[in-house]
């Protein structure tokens, strides 16, 4: 999608995420897609390229999360309903063993990619 496109669709997104019932169902999608966004981003890192570059190309990913569970009362629903609770700590496994050397000691190149699950796992406790 051309940059210009994706920003007005990502400027849109932020608007409808004023709607409460819109962002309760725009946050179960999210959290449906969120494991296989990060494995993407995690997989293009591990390409040989500099893992900050290729997160680089998905900045709003940190943005739509912050919107998304930045309310207790909605995160409190989501963990009860959606199982958000797992679904976090499992994306941290993942994320974690992603970026874990042939030595078991993290990457520094992965910093960035577990910056964006900060917010998330933030909004939980």
């Amino acid at each position: 999608m051309p940059l210009l496109n994706a920003s007005e669709l990502h400027g849109l997104l932020f608007k409808l995420l004023g709607d409460p019932n819109f962002k309760y169902e725009f946050a179960k999608a999210f959290i449906r897609y969120y494991r296989i966004l990060m494995s993407t981003v995690t997989r293009e890192g591990d390409d040989g390229d500099n893992a900050n570059t290729r997160s680089s190309d998905y900045p709003i990913l940190s943005n739509f999360s912050v919107q998304v569970f930045i309310l207790p009362t909605l995160t409190q629903r989501l963990v009860i309903e959606v199982n958000l609770l797992d679904m976090s700590l499992g994306n941290l496994k993942h994320l974690f063993v992603s970026c874990a050397g042939e030595d078991g000691r993290l990457l520094v190149m992965c910093c960035l990619l577990i910056s964006c699950y900060f917010h998330l796992l933030h909004s939980l406790v």
